[in-house]
């Protein structure tokens, strides 16, 4: 991610072009909820 909470390779690169929507959503969901750990832990 580039601060901004956008990936910096679009998403259908990164993922696959045949991954679906609710799939990214859901992998989206996750990274936040991932970054929101981490940068707790880090504190």
């Amino acid at each position: 991610m580039n601060g901004d909470g956008q990936t910096s390779v679009p998403e259908a690169a990164l993922l696959g072009a045949a991954t679906p929507k609710t799939d990214i959503d859901l992998i989206r969901e996750r990274l936040k909820v991932a970054e929101q750990m981490a940068k707790e832990l880090s504190r």
